[in-house]
């Protein structure tokens, strides 16, 4: 369905890019790391007297700070791969306009809206860097047929400002908005998901 095309990648795009994050992260760790070894070193050439507890402070001060940074470090390493694989994802699905297949896509899109509309006549508007050809509306009608038997009447509408379909009633008071950046506010958890199972994966 057209929802798998839309998920379709996003696993491999996140765990490629939890492996970048991954390996900043454990290089401002092991930064961190040296930095406190030094502040140990330090502390052992001073006062014999005060070494223990200076060294004693010190790793307290150390493992309390590690851990403070890699809950907040792993915090945003999860919304910034989050970030990164949503732009890569629809990168990847506004380059499929054009493309072999993407009517069929579009199809799928307007067939998905009409049963959502739930009406046996529907307009269908898709956005100006897409072009609605005749047999995809056949097709999207086709797709309604098989799925529920109802036989639909559909005609091309507006023009949209984003990617993606929209449908609406013929007197325009129902629509089902089923435009691209909707369709992933819609999978938003799934997504996610996805995502942070990936990254859970990697750490």
């Amino acid at each position: 369905m057209a929802e798998e095309m839309l998920l379709e990648g996003i696993s491999r795009e996140a765990r490629d890019e939890a492996e970048k994050i991954l390996k900043q992260a454990a290089m401002q760790v092991e930064a961190k790391k040296k930095g406190f070894s030094h502040q140990e070193s330090v502390a052992r050439r001073d006062s014999q007297i005060e070494i223990d507890k200076q060294v004693a402070e010190i790793r307290k001060r150390s493992e309390s700070s590690i851990k403070s940074s890699t809950r907040r470090a792993s915090l945003k390493f999860r919304e910034e791969l989050y970030t990164r694989v949503l732009a890569l994802s629809q990168k990847k699905v506004r380059g499929m306009i054009g493309t072999p297949g993407y009517q069929d896509f579009l199809a799928r899109l307007i067939a998905e809206g009409v049963m959502g509309l739930n009406r046996d006549e529907a307009v269908v508007s898709v956005s100006h860097l897409e072009k609605l050809e005749p047999a995809t509306l056949q097709m999207a009608a086709e797709l309604v047929k098989s799925s529920t038997g109802r036989t639909v009447a559909l005609s091309e509408g507006e023009t949209l400002s984003s990617q993606g379909v929209a449908v609406a009633s013929k007197d325009g008071r129902i629509s089902f908005n089923n435009q691209i950046s909707t369709r992933f506010r819609r999978y938003d958890q799934e997504i996610k998901k996805i995502v942070y199972d990936e990254l859970g994966n990697k750490e």
